[in-house]
C-alpha cells in the first residue's frame, strides 16, 4: 500500500510540475517586447499592454503566442528602422500575433500422227502439210492485276489478268494490251515463234502524276484549284496531267500561290522556301517610365514606346530598371493587330509590415496593418492563417497581402482589404481566399479575382468590413 501512495504522490507531482510550464510574461509601454521574446519558453504567452512600442521585432521563438491586452485600437508597435519589417517570424512554428496595430512602416521597390494404208508389194505416196509447233506469251506487270487483252486480224480477246502465260498460240505477229485502272493503257507487238515463248515484264505508268508541296514554316493549308487538300508537308496523288495552281494558306502569313504542270507518271515538287509574315506591333508601357524594352531578348528601346514589326505568334517581353525587380510577361501576338503590354515595375526592396519566411502553422489575426509596402508578406510556409485583421492604405505599387510561389495551404478568411493599390496576390498553392471584404475600386458582389499565377478568386466575399473601426 506504501508503495502504490509513492507513485501516486509521484504522478501528482508530476503533473504538477507540468501544469505550471507555460508563463504569461507581461510588457509595458517603455519596455521591450523582443526581449520578451528572448527568455518566452514554448508555450508562453506574452501580453502586451495599453501603449505605443517603437521597435523592430524578430520572433525566433516558436510555439509562443504574442498579444495585446486590450486589442489593436490601444496596442500600436512602429517601426524604428527603414530597412526592416516590423514583425519578422522567419523558420518558427505554432507562433501567433494577435492585436496590434502595425504602422509607419518605410517602403521603396510556354510464260501428225497419220494412218495411212498399205498394201504389199505397193508404193503408196503421203502428201501432207506440216504443221509449226505452237509459241507462248508470258507477261508480267508492276503492279500486277492488269487486264491481258490479245489482238489478232480477227479482233481482240481477253487473256486474264497478270501476271499470265498465253499458250498454245501459232507462230505470227500479235497485238499485246495491257489495262489497269489508274495507269496508262500499254501496247506492244510481238511476234510468237514456233516452239518458243515471248517474255514481257511491264512496268505501267500512272495515268496520273503527283505533286509535293512544302513550306516553311509547316501547316499552311493547300488548295489545288482552289479545293483543299490538306496541310505541308503533304504529297498530292492522282493529279490528271495538265496544268494548275497551287495555294498556301496559313494564319499570320501572306497567301502564296504558283502554277505548276503535271505529268502522268511523274512527281513534281513544289517549295515555298519561306512564308511572307504578316507584320504586328506591341505597344509597352511601364511605371515609372525609362524601362528597357527586351522583346525575345532582343533591345527594342525604354518605355513608353511601341514596337514595330512584330511576327504574329508567341513573344516574350522583358523589362529592366535600375532600383526595380525585372518584369516578365508572355502573349500572344495576334496578325494585324497591336498588342498593348502595361508594366509595374516593383522596386527591388521592400518592406512588409509581417514578413514571414519558412513560418508555418501560424496565426496572424486581429491587427490593422497600415503602411506602404506589403502588408502581410509570405515568402514561403504551410498552413498558415490570416484572419479578421484591417489591411488598408497600402498604396505604393505594393500589396496588401502576396503570397509569394513558397506559401502553400493559407487560410486568408473574414479580412477587410481597403484602398489598397492591390489589394491581394497569389502565386502560391492551393491557398483558400473566402469571406473578405474588399473595398472599391474593384469591390463588387460577384467574386473576387486574385491576381497572380494560382488563379485563385474569393468565392463569398463580404458586402462590408465586418470589423470595427479602430479608436
Amino acid at each position: 500500500l506504501s508503495l502504490l501512495s509513492f507513485f501516486a504522490a509521484a504522478l501528482i507531482l508530476l503533473f504538477a510540475v507540468a501544469s505550471v510550464t507555460a508563463t504569461e510574461i507581461p510588457v509595458y509601454e517603455g519596455e521591450s517586447i523582443q526581449a520578451a521574446i528572448s527568455v518566452a519558453n514554448p508555450g508562453d504567452t506574452i501580453i502586451v499592454h495599453n501603449g505605443t512600442y517603437t521597435e523592430n521585432v524578430v520572433v525566433n521563438r516558436s510555439n509562443i503566442t504574442i498579444c495585446s491586452a486590450n486589442g489593436s485600437a490601444v496596442t500600436i508597435l512602429v517601426s524604428n528602422r527603414t530597412d526592416m519589417h516590423v514583425f519578422n517570424i522567419t523558420d518558427q512554428k505554432n507562433v501567433t500575433l494577435e492585436g496590434f496595430t502595425i504602422s509607419d512602416v518605410s517602403a521603396t521597390l510556354n510464260a501428225t500422227e497419220l494412218n495411212m494404208p498399205v498394201n504389199a508389194g505397193e508404193t503408196t505416196p503421203v502428201y501432207t502439210t506440216l504443221a509449226e509447233k505452237p509459241g507462248a506469251i508470258k507477261i508480267t506487270s508492276k503492279p500486277s492485276g492488269a487486264m491481258v487483252l490479245v489482238e489478232t486480224y480477227l479482233g481482240r480477246s481477253r487473256a486474264g489478268e497478270t501476271p499470265i502465260e498465253i499458250t498454245d498460240r501459232p507462230p505470227g505477229n500479235y497485238t499485246i494490251v495491257l489495262i489497269l485502272r489508274g495507269y496508262l493503257e500499254w501496247t506492244e507487238n510481238v511476234t510468237v515463234k514456233a516452239g518458243k515463248t515471248v517474255k514481257r515484264e511491264i512496268t505501267l505508268v500512272k495515268a496520273t502524276g503527283d505533286i509535293s508541296v512544302t513550306s516553311e514554316p509547316s501547316g499552311a493549308n493547300i488548295y489545288l484549284d482552289g479545293r483543299h487538300k490538306g496541310e505541308t508537308p503533304y504529297t498530292i496523288t492522282e493529279v490528271y496531267p495538265g496544268h494548275y495552281t497551287i495555294k498556301l494558306t496559313l494564319e499570320g502569313y501572306e497567301d502564296w500561290t504558283k502554277g505548276v504542270d503535271v505529268t502522268a507518271g511523274e512527281e513534281v515538287e513544289v517549295e515555298c522556301e519561306e512564308l511572307t509574315p504578316i507584320l504586328s506591333a506591341i505597344n509597352v508601357t511601364s511605371e515609372p517610365t525609362g524601362a528597357s524594352i527586351y522583346l525575345d531578348a532582343s533591345h527594342k528601346g525604354e518605355t513608353p514606346h511601341t514596337i514595330t514589326e512584330v511576327s504574329w505568334g508567341h513573344h516574350t517581353i522583358n523589362l529592366s530598371l535600375d532600383g526595380y525587380l525585372n518584369w516578365t510577361t508572355e502573349l500572344q501576338v495576334k496578325a494585324t493587330e497591336t498588342a498593348d503590354v502595361h508594366a509595374i515595375m516593383i522596386p527591388s526592396s521592400i518592406w512588409a509590415g509581417i514578413y514571414m519566411d519558412n513560418a508555418s502553422n501560424c496565426v496572424i489575426k486581429n491587427n490593422s496593418i497600415t503602411n506602404r509596402g506589403h502588408g502581410i508578406l509570405i515568402a514561403s510556409g504551410s498552413n498558415n492563417t490570416i484572419e479578421r485583421n484591417k489591411i488598408l492604405n497600402n498604396s505604393v505599387v505594393t500589396t496588401g497581402v502576396r503570397l509569394e510561389s513558397g506559401a502553400i495551404n493559407t487560410e486568408i478568411h473574414d479580412n477587410c482589404f481597403i484602398d489598397n493599390q492591390v489589394h491581394a496576390w497569389d502565386d502560391g498553392v492551393d491557398n483558400n481566399w473566402s469571406r473578405n471584404y474588399w473595398s472599391q475600386p474593384p469591390g463588387g458582389q460577384s467574386n473576387y479575382i486574385i491576381p497572380g499565377t494560382a488563379e485563385s478568386e474569393d468565392k463569398d466575399p463580404r458586402d462590408e468590413c465586418p470589423l470595427k473601426q479602430s479608436a
